[in-house]
């Protein structure tokens, strides 16, 4: 991401700088101000004006260093376009980058894992998705790795065992006792990272949308 462009002006040792949103199609300019003077490295966010999303830059010095890229789930407005509970899902995985930018490793772990269910509910088993009928995540992965669902054999095993981390990583971050500590799978950024791109490579296979941008 290129560097924020300063516009010149400075407030009590603190330069302002003009900045576009990085979240696509926002494209809001906003003033940036480090919070205050300093001689570390520090965060600072704020909140988009015009998308609402959470921004995060690096300062030292009273100067931006750079703005922090986001990670943007690839799928989210093919979701939306379909309304109903793709909307939905697509809205749980963008809360679960805003909260993964934020650092927020851990709530944005369990969201991946309830969004990840409801696709695997809706859109791979077409099962009813209210609370009265939805099975659990564990026996709707037994059911596709036994035959259900329409996807490419090939790629059956793959896609069940990329949900059965998304799963065992939300459990996890949820409940830290379901598993015993030496079979957890930790949250970190690395691992949430990892389960989103699973994500978006289950939706290719299973939706025919093309690449993720």
């Amino acid at each position: 991401m290129a560097m924020p462009q300063a516009d010149e002006r400075e407030s009590a040792g603190r330069q302002i700088f003009a900045s576009a949103c990085p979240y696509p199609p926002c494209s809001t300019v906003e003033e940036v101000l480090p919070p205050k003077a300093s001689d570390f490295a520090l965060k600072f966010e704020f909140e988009c004006e015009g998308c609402r999303r959470p921004r995060v830059f690096l300062y030292e010095k009273g100067r931006v260093v750079k703005e922090s890229e986001p990670r943007v789930y690839g799928y989210c407005s093919e979701m939306r376009a379909e309304g109903g509970v793709s909307a939905e899902i697509a809205d749980l995985l963008s809360a679960a980058t805003d909260y993964l930018h934020r650092g927020a490793t851990r709530g944005a772990a369990v969201l991946v894992r309830v969004g990840a269910e409801l696709f695997l509910a809706h859109q791979i088993l077409r099962d009813p998705t209210d609370d009265q009928s939805l099975d659990r995540f564990k026996p709707m992965i037994d059911r596709v790795r036994a035959g259900e669902g329409v996807m490419a054999t090939e790629v059956r095993d793959r896609i069940c065992d990329y949900l059965g981390n998304i799963m065992a990583l939300g459990d996890t971050a949820a409940h830290p006792r379901i598993y015993p500590q030496n079979r957890q799978r930790p949250f970190t950024t690395g691992n949430v990272l990892e389960d989103l791109d699973h994500l978006e490579e289950i939706v290719r296979l299973t939706t025919g949308w093309g690449r993720a941008e």
